[in-house]
């Protein structure tokens, strides 16, 4: 959440929509008093998610903007496919430190990781 006039970086950064509508390593169909997930189709990959800030009000003065960082994950094949399309991603992953791995940059392309069901991460531009 960008507060009165951030730029650069948010006030308010979270670790991500799981984490920020309480449902941890993934989204299932749950309801709450101040949190919920009312719609969850991994199969159509279709949510509707909600989260009241009742207990934990956000003030501020002038603006206010919302992002949400998107970040998943799909099989090679998949984003292949993405790339081809044009679709503006980026395909990363993390080596054995913690560090994340551009997997557009050499040496770790995303054409030469694993077989077409391997797992890969990917980054949304926006």
């Amino acid at each position: 959440m960008y507060l009165d006039g951030d730029r650069s970086l948010p006030t308010l950064c979270g670790t991500g929509t799981e984490d920020y509508i309480a449902t941890g390593w993934g989204q299932g169909v749950s309801t709450q008093r101040y949190h919920g997930c009312l719609i969850a189709n991994a199969k159509t990959r279709q949510y509707a998610f909600y989260r009241y800030h009742l207990p934990d009000p956000v003030y501020l003065d002038k603006d206010c903007r919302v992002t949400i960082h998107q970040i998943g994950g799909s099989s090679r094949k998949d984003i292949l496919a993405m790339l081809e399309k044009g679709v503006e991603i980026t395909p990363i992953s993390v080596d054995h430190d913690g560090r994340f791995i551009n997997l557009l940059d050499p040496p770790a392309n995303v054409a030469e990781v694993g077989d077409d069901s391997s797992w890969t991460k990917l980054l949304s531009a926006g």
